[in-house]
């Protein structure tokens, strides 16, 4: 008789499914409470950023003006005030969320610009920050630079390449900041022997046509403390401490039920309980030592969830892959060895497999979804693009994105041409 093996599973899936009708009445709600919960929350997670309304600034820096990175981190310190300490009426109710900044720079025909996109309501706070750290500096709102493509991309006339790039191990791990790039065993002036990490990004964008627009897009987040302790976790495994991780709701309820069958399958109705093995204690390394000093470092300042995000468009005739491997190239002065380093998203990138049937169609449909996100500054855990946040905190930040100094000679980067002085404090007022 044929498929007489298939009979101890049929068996198997009739007391599976006898067990499921006596208990549906125990996890079914459960399920559908869950369930329910989670389309509730994204609900109020789209109407509350449906209501924001997204302005532009430009932000243009003088010539002569040297300001190092640090001011960068100033600014991006007090923006971490914007992080929202919700109850449950706030959470389940008014959907209240914390919002995000973008941070950009972009070339646009060839000329470099830098740009924060933010929603209205922070204006005044962001541009007082602004000026705090760059009182030389102009800020303008402008209408946004991606007004000037087509609204429908790719099309006929242009193409497009788009992802995010994430980092390559536990957001603990520091990239290599601002602070190690210095020229040693130079005979020159302080600020000139520090190697703007700014420059080489400023002249990928910088060495375009006109027909092809580059930008990049730092997303952030305000985060709590909660990341801190990941850290210590971190710091402690690499030196060999034990650490003791705080059970979470769901290995409380595995743990119950672990217990539970335990009691009921031993013999005598009592839990058999294994002894331990115990642990050899590992003594940490020279490397292993270094890389907690550093997630130590890293961890004591305040962190933001962080998107970076690269959008490439150009005129079909003009295309070149060449651009995002220079972009990929220039990030590349981030990476360390032992410690962190960036590379590229590929389940967010405006790609398709080479094994997929409908390879052409998956791709534009990629390209035209990445693109829309892009000019809506979707939110740091877009599921259309498959976006994952990472952790950075404020130095990390104010490497990757700050206003150059003058050590940054790029021709095509748009400047004021002179310093703009404040009025007199005796200016007469009508």
């Amino acid at each position: 008789m044929p498929f007489t093996f298939l009979t101890p599973f049929s068996s198997y899936l009739a007391l599976i499914w006898q067990l499921v009708l006596l208990t549906w009445w125990a996890w079914v709600p459960v399920v559908l409470f869950f369930a329910a919960r989670r389309v509730w929350l994204d609900y109020l997670v789209v109407r509350y950023f449906s209501k924001l309304r997204w302005i532009q600034l430009e932000v243009r820096i003088p010539r002569e003006v040297a300001k190092p990175p640090q001011a960068m981190e100033q600014i991006f310190a007090t923006l971490h005030a914007a992080l929202k300490f919700r109850d449950f009426y706030d959470t389940y109710w008014l959907g209240v969320q914390t919002d995000h900044f973008s941070f950009e720079v972009a070339s646009v025909a060839g000329i470099v610009h830098f740009f924060v996109t933010i929603p209205e309501q922070y204006r005044n706070f962001v541009e007082a920050q602004i000026y705090a750290q760059y009182p030389e500096s102009e800020v303008i709102e402008v209408s946004d630079y991606l007004d000037v493509l087509p609204a429908n991309l790719p099309n006929d006339d242009y193409n497009l390449f788009g992802t995010e790039f994430i980092l390559a191990r536990p957001d603990g791990y520091p990239i290599r900041t601002y602070k190690e790039f210095v020229l040693e065993g130079v005979q020159i002036k302080e600020e000139e022997r520090k190697v703007d990490p700014i420059a080489a990004i400023v002249e990928v964008l910088g060495k375009t046509k006109t027909t092809e627009y580059i930008s990049m897009q730092l997303l952030i987040r305000p985060v709590g403390d909660e990341w801190q302790k990941d850290g210590e976790q971190l710091m402690n495994k690499l030196l060999g401490r034990a650490s003791v991780a705080e059970p979470t709701f769901f290995d409380t309820i595995t743990g119950f039920f672990g217990d539970t069958l335990g009691v009921l399958f031993s013999p005598g109705g009592e839990e058999k309980s294994v002894p331990a093995k115990p642990e050899k204690e590992k003594m940490p390394g020279p490397m292993e030592r270094k890389a907690a000093e550093a997630i130590q470092e890293n961890i004591s300042k305040i962190g933001f969830y962080t998107v970076l995000r690269f959008l490439y468009v150009a005129k079909r005739e003009d295309f070149t892959m060449m651009k995002f491997a220079a972009m990929n190239g220039a990030l590349r002065q981030f990476n360390t060895q032992h410690l962190n380093s960036f590379r590229p998203n590929t389940k967010a990138m405006t790609n398709a497999k080479w094994y997929n049937p409908f390879k052409n169609r998956t791709k534009f449909k990629r390209q035209k979804l990445f693109y829309q996100a892009f000019k809506a500054r979707a939110r740091l855990d877009a599921r259309i693009l498959k976006s994952k946040p990472f952790i950075f905190n404020i130095e990390e930040l104010a490497t990757v994105y700050h206003y150059p100094g003058v050590t940054v000679a790029a021709p095509r980067m748009q400047r004021i041409e002179a310093k703009t002085s404040a009025p007199p404090i005796n200016l007469p007022t009508e």
